[in-house]
């Protein structure tokens, strides 16, 4: 007897130890701890993303990290931004960093902006096409004020250049506005919506919105581009063909939304012939001038027109031998003192089709001088030095407006991705 209870005893012990019961409701044993996790050899080391502030031209916003244990024969660092350890789907890279040293500082632009998704800074090395390791580290909190609204800003549609793939593009670009931006204040449409200023190109462009937008159309703001007003009709008939399709009344006119003023400028014809360059005007230009001193110096004012000034963005420097500015030189001059007494303007202008990730897509006034945006090319892109080269895509921009700043957001409509090096953050009033 004594044999069997010490045996039943012994395995009493033994399978509660192995298989522990539930204790009804009692508190269960405590499970041990999760093993830390290991490291990677290959991940970079105090990686960490340092900012002053949200937005700001003299914010500082960096990037820094160590290399990691093992770094002989790496060939770059990625960086992105990212959640949940990966980098962020839809958004292009921030920046590849040749794996050339010990400690790193990548300097982001005082003015870019840190996507709302973004919870991480991600860095990724890689062995020429071999990605080794991923490592995360957590964004610092950003303090963002309440949007009050949105508006985006196209060009360059072209249609009638290439067949149906202007189309094509032009309903894509549409088509994703409509879902990202299903409120939107208003579209403004920065010129050359068609090739040849023809009623046929017109009429392709209104059927293409009237497909995306079924129910009800956003406001739509044009600005007439060079190929709206020279072909082989008169300036007088091409106006009154934009006039009909876009229901401007005149080539320039101010709108406001949201308490803001936006400037629409346009071609007019003052000599015998209006070419690629835009013909302004006295007139146009004193009215210019009156509305801006109308408006609050502290408070933004966005102002639209086809053709850029020289040397401001992409596609219009000089020190690349490009030509795709579009002012004769007096108007230029003229436009430029305007605008340096009003620092408070930010100024897009579309006609270069250089895409928005190309040397200087953008030129800032730091509180001194206007801004400059180029609105890259819904219907084809260029690139690179001179003439420029062929780039394929589709592209424009996304403005949101909060109570204290706004941003600017390039998108490439073609593979329907952010572009991160487009991304940027502006102080609304400059008191």
């Amino acid at each position: 007897m004594k044999k069997f209870l010490a045996l039943f005893l012994f395995f009493a012990i033994a399978s509660a130890t192995v298989f522990p019961a539930c204790n009804n409701g009692k508190t269960k044993p405590t499970p041990p701890p999760d093993p830390e996790p290991e490291i990677s050899e290959y991940a970079v080391k105090d990686l960490n993303y340092i900012t002053s502030a949200i937005y700001g031209y003299n914010a500082v916003r960096q990037v820094r990290f160590s290399s990691p244990e093992k770094s002989e024969g790496l060939t770059e660092y990625v960086l992105y931004w990212g959640a949940d350890g990966k980098p962020l789907e839809n958004f292009t890279k921030i920046a590849t960093i040749p794996a050339d040293g010990t400690d790193y500082v990548y300097d982001l632009p005082p003015i870019a902006y840190v996507p709302e998704e973004a919870e991480e800074i991600i860095a990724e090395t890689w062995f020429h096409d071999i990605k080794l390791e991923t490592t995360a580290a957590k964004l610092p909190t950003l303090e963002r004020s309440e949007k009050l609204f949105e508006f985006q800003v196209i060009s360059d549609f072209q249609l009638g250049y290439n067949g149906s793939q202007q189309s094509v593009r032009t309903e894509n670009a549409f088509r994703q506005i409509s879902e990202i931006s299903p409120n939107t204040s208003g579209i403004f449409i920065v010129g050359d919506m068609t090739e040849h200023g023809t009623e046929s190109e017109y009429r392709d462009m209104i059927s293409i919105i009237d497909r995306v937008y079924k129910d009800k159309v956003p406001d739509l703001y044009y600005a007439i581009g060079n190929h709206e007003s020279y072909s082989n009709q008169t300036y007088e008939d091409m106006l009154g063909l934009f006039e009909k399709y876009t229901g401007q009344n005149k080539p320039y006119y101010s709108v406001e939304i949201g308490e803001m003023k936006f400037i629409v400028l346009g071609s007019v014809k003052e000599s015998a012939q209006v070419g690629v360059y835009a013909e302004l005007g006295r007139e146009q230009l004193d009215w210019l001038e009156s509305e801006l001193e109308a408006t609050d110096n502290n408070k933004t004012v966005f102002l639209f027109l086809h053709q850029p000034l020289k040397n401001t963005v992409s596609g219009t420097l000089e020190s690349l031998s490009q030509r795709w500015y579009g002012l004769y030189t007096a108007e230029d001059t003229r436009l430029r003192q305007i605008l340096k007494e009003h620092p408070n303007v930010t100024f897009f202008t579309g006609h270069t089709h250089w895409h928005l990730e190309s040397e200087s897509p953008a030129l800032f006034g730091n509180g001194k001088d206007a801004n400059y945006f180029n609105t890259a090319s819904v219907g084809y892109l260029w690139q690179g030095a001179g003439d420029g080269e062929h780039y394929g895509g589709s592209q424009g921009l996304f403005v949101e407006v909060f109570e204290d700043y706004f941003t600017v957001r390039g998108r490439e409509f073609e593979n329907e991705t952010w572009l991160t090096a487009a991304q940027y953050v502006l102080p609304r009033t400059f008191a």
